[in-house]
């Protein structure tokens, strides 16, 4: 049911912290599994691929340029070429339920990079949601005969029920499964059939489907949905809807409710199924099982069910799977779907059977009898078998109750549930079975009374990334769905000393049949302690009580993570304790990328990179892509990202530290820590700075070895950009079109050997190096070392750049430092300018000095870092001006005048380590440089 609320037992959900969250349950996973256990069919997504579809809802304010818009997207590099999902639903449809409108659904067919294309169209901001469409598959095993009668119907008190409700015909229970069996004794006369389109070739009844007359074949698309190889759907069918008491077979729990057959597996694979759904719900399904399922979520499949439930009035059934795990598995654990797990005979939870606060209620699961093909019977087990006898007490209590709304069916069942938490057999389980085993003579004792109030749309206020000392506000809408409460009290209490509670307890009143009252005049409001370790959580529970009526709500916070938001100025992005830049993951879903003037992200990936090349060796340190879907994971955080007080004229620092301790054999031994500023201030308010001091940790020199920084820009269109490099300030930058006004940029800020590598990001490498389906440990190193300047041609392509500071060298146990900016502007001359102000302040004098000496005054400043002795060489003048000061001005060493000839020795051995610019007089120019003195603290 719906997941963001709960009654009468305690439900659990994780979240993250947005600064206004509302709880949607929508917890991405991008990798799913192929699960075979037992009697539950199990779905699993391929997100990557030689070819994949993705799915995508236009936002209802773009509904009258739909064509347009598709018509541009439909041109360009890498057209995406967009199809109606449901063409029948009409885009002038008006749902009474906010957000449920499936004629604003689109498919396409993407061979291109998935996850680029979905960045795409996100950023077109047309969109409510843009995803992978899951394509699923399916594993079934019943398990051998073992019962011959079925015991279990009293155990949920089925009997008992019969003597008041039968159920009717009227009433329809969807199957969604892999078909029935059509002409099966106990099944053929309990199919709800279509009587407004016979079989004669013709859509009589006009709704898109021809002769769907019993049910319909999603696969072959037709109105057959016989079986094939696997009797899962035959099995389904005859445990929710067989016929009964006719001297045949089984008797089923909806007695004389009807089935509707929707077939949408062939040969073992799963696939449309909510297609089949939407179906369902559109014949007038009543309840619509699901006995299969995925681990992942997806908003397409949320808006599916909301379909159902909400504009249709279908009541969603599902198994909770079969992996004995707490994990959670959709469609059970979507809002609006009543998720079932498995209990023994005797009420003790299955060892196969999923658990968790997302629960909604147990049914028995094991040697379950029901029909099969070829007319027979057979024994199965898995909470697959349970889905289909809720679904089929839910019919009763439809009938029973005939003004009952969808949800309310569900809060009826989930109410009047037999509470298995004290058998010792549940031990550890307490809160994580729903409210209980099915009791369907209790559901539909119209005598039994009893509020049933759900926690919705729970709001937290606060910082997006809360640490020690903040302050949290939660408040939130809760509903009553069944009968009158008496007056609720409230209160909010934490697992964890971590959370004090502020304000913990609120008085809500009475709440009347289908009533909803919010706290959000009085939040709850929470402290996280100034001692909280890193990466730490609490389980928050929210309960309510009116002395005969309780209910609870269980969530987690997550606090002191190890990525934080950097926000000085115009720009916006991601730090992290990893190396990467704008998000801590390769799905791009843990940070903000990198925003700057408060538009959307223009960064699709970025992160640090080290690399040598050493006795035949290719080695880079990074945890960056691989593979479209991959990432290597060589960093590993030792302090997370930390914001500190800034300094000095910063307006805002955040430090953290990192190793590569996973780099396996061919490891640098570094320890990286970063520094990420910027400033407020005219001039400077268009950059950042990633300031990594590298230190060598092993017991070997590091000669030689890169640091650079991996940019996936993606400017406006990403499949038109384009990429340079401006030598004299040491940038490359990347846009779409001049006329856009967005430019993004990296600038090496440390002067030393400046490179950078632009890549063609297209199949082929349009002349450079191919990066697209395997980005190998020698490709990186190639992009670290080597050099192309620009990338995208005349037309554009889709682009990543690669700055780097070249040929460094480490002694064991000292420390270099390598600083970048990163840069955003309006067009090219803003983000040069941006680029000089950042150089002059970081080194006190703008870059252009470095490329005149470089192309007219050649010279050469060593050991550089040292401890002791730097040499300055001029090739072709005389030094005639030396001046050394710190970071703040500060001069350190007098004037010294070496008008003798082109060489000085500068010796530093006194001072403390740290970074110190010196500054020459050479031909009548002003030079200065960065030189770094180790060892002596």
């Amino acid at each position: 049911m719906e997941k963001k609320h709960i009654a009468a037992n305690s439900r659990m959900i994780r979240i993250l912290f947005f600064t206004i969250f509302r709880i949607t349950l929508k917890l991405n996973e991008m990798k799913l599994k192929v699960l075979a256990l037992f009697g539950l069919l199990i779905i699993s997504g391929n997100v990557i691929g030689q070819s994949a579809h993705l799915v995508c809802k236009f936002l209802p304010e773009f509904e009258a340029r739909i064509q347009t818009i598709i018509e541009d997207l439909g041109t360009g590099v890498y057209p995406i070429h967009l199809e109606q999902k449901f063409p029948s639903h009409k885009l002038n449809y008006k749902s009474d339920y906010e957000g449920v409108h499936l004629g604003l659904i689109y498919t396409s067919e993407i061979t291109t990079d998935p996850l680029k294309t979905i960045q795409k169209l996100k950023r077109t901001e047309y969109f409510e949601y843009v995803e992978l469409l899951r394509s699923h598959k399916l594993s079934f095993t019943p398990n051998d005969p073992s019962l011959s009668d079925q015991n279990y119907l009293s155990q949920i008190n089925a009997f008992q029920a019969w003597d008041s409700e039968k159920g009717s015909s009227s009433v329809t229970i969807g199957i969604v499964d892999t078909g029935t069996d059509t002409d099966h004794p106990d099944l053929q006369n309990k199919i709800q059939a279509n009587l407004n389109d016979p079989i004669n070739g013709l859509d009589d009844d006009a709704d898109g489907f021809v002769d769907n007359y019993l049910g319909w074949d999603f696969v072959e698309n037709d109105g057959n949905p016989q079986i094939d190889a696997d009797p899962h759907g035959a099995q389904m069918s005859g445990i929710s809807a067989a016929e009964t008491d006719n001297a045949v077979g089984i008797a089923s729990v909806g007695f004389n409710t009807m089935f509707l057959p929707v077939k949408v597996n062939p040969d073992l694979s799963l696939s449309q199924a909510y297609d089949a759904v939407v179906y369902a719900a559109d014949q007038g399904a009543d309840i619509i099982n699901c006995s299969w399922g995925a681990f992942g979520y997806s908003a397409y499949e949320q808006d599916i069910i909301d379909y159902a439930t909400l504009v249709r009035g279908a009541l969603v059934v599902a198994a909770a799977g079969n992996e004995n795990t707490e994990s959670l598995f959709y469609p059970a654990a979507y809002n609006n779907v009543l998720a079932v797990g498995s209990v023994n005979s005797t009420d003790v939870r299955s060892v196969f059977s999923n658990y968790g606060y997302w629960v909604d209620i147990m049914a028995p699961g094991q040697n379950i009898i029901s029909t099969t093909d070829n007319g027979g019977y057979s024994f199965s087990s898995g909470t697959s078998v349970s889905a289909p006898i809720v679904s089929a007490a839910a019919s009763l209590v439809k009938n029973h109750f005939p003004a009952y709304n969808a949800r309310q069916i569900g809060e009826r069942l989930r109410i009047s549930a037999e509470n298995i938490d004290g058998i010792p057999g549940n031990s550890g389980y307490s809160g994580k079975l729903g409210l209980g085993r099915l009791d369907v003579a209790k559901a539909i004792d119209a005598g039994y009374l009893s509020p049933s109030v759900r926690l919705e749309d729970l709001v937290i206020a606060g910082s997006s990334n809360p640490v020690s000392g903040d302050t949290i506000s939660i408040y939130s809408n809760f509903t009553n769905y069944l009968d009158p409460s008496g007056s609720l009290a409230l209160t909010l209490s934490s697992s964890s000393s971590d959370v004090s509670i502020i304000q913990g307890s609120y008085n809500l009143g009475t709440l009347n049949t289908l009533e909803t009252k919010s706290t959000k005049s009085n939040p709850f409001k929470i402290k996280i302690s100034d001692n909280a370790l890193t990466q730490s959580s609490s389980i928050l529970t929210i309960s309510w009580t009116d002395g005969s009526y309780e209910g609870s709500f269980s969530f987690e916070i997550f606090f002191n993570t190890d990525y934080l938001t950097l926000n000085p100025n115009d720009i916006q992005t991601t730090i992290t304790a990893s190396g990467l830049i704008g998000y801590d993951d390769n799905v791009a879903d843990r940070g903000i990328g990198f925003i700057w003037n408060g538009g959307l992200s223009s960064l699709f990936e970025g992160g640090l990179m080290l690399g040598r090349f050493e006795n035949s060796v290719f080695s880079v340190m990074d945890n960056i892509r691989e593979t479209p879907s991959t990432s290597d994971e060589d960093f590993s955080s030792i302090v997370p990202a930390i914001r500190i007080i800034p300094p000095l004229a910063e307006s805002d620092f955040v430090v953290s530290r990192f190793e590569d301790r996973f780099g396996g054999a061919d490891k640098l031994d570094v320890e990286i820590r970063q520094h990420s500023y910027g400033y407020r201030d005219d001039g400077h308010e268009g950059y950042v700075v990633l300031e990594y001091s590298i230190k060598n940790i092993g017991t070997s020199d590091l000669n030689d070895f890169h640091a650079g920084l991996f940019l996936d820009w993606d400017v406006g269109n990403f499949e038109k950009n384009r990429s340079a490099t401006d030598h004299q300030r040491y940038t490359t930058y990347t846009y779409e079109d001049v006329q856009m006004g967005q430019y993004f940029g990296a600038q090496v800020l440390t002067p030393l050997s400046f490179g950078a590598y632009c890549a063609d990001n297209v199949t082929g490498g349009n002349g450079g190096m191919d990066i697209t389906s395997f980005y190998s440990t020698e490709k990186k190193y190639r992009t670290l070392s080597e050099s192309r300047w620009d990338a995208g041609g005349s037309s554009g392509n889709d682009v990543v750049n690669i700055v780097a500071a070249r040929n460094l060298s480490l002694e064991p146990g000292d420390s270099i430092f390598v600083a970048f900016a990163l840069h955003g502007g309006s067009d090219l001359n803003s983000l040069l300018n941006s680029a000089d102000s950042a150089f002059y302040r970081y080194n006190g004098s703008l870059p252009n000095a470095f490329e005149n000496l470089e192309l007219s005054t050649p010279i050469k400043i060593y050991p550089n870092p040292t401890d002791a002795i730097v040499n300055i060489v001029s090739e072709r003048h005389n030094i005639g001006l030396i001046k050394l000061h710190d970071l703040m001005g500060n001069e350190i060493i007098p004037v010294v005048d070496q008008r003798a000839g082109k060489t000085s020795i500068l010796d530093i051995s006194n001072l403390n380590s740290g970074v110190y610019i010196l500054e020459l007089g050479i031909n009548g120019k002003r030079i200065t440089r960065r030189i770094i003195r180790t060892g002596k603290q």
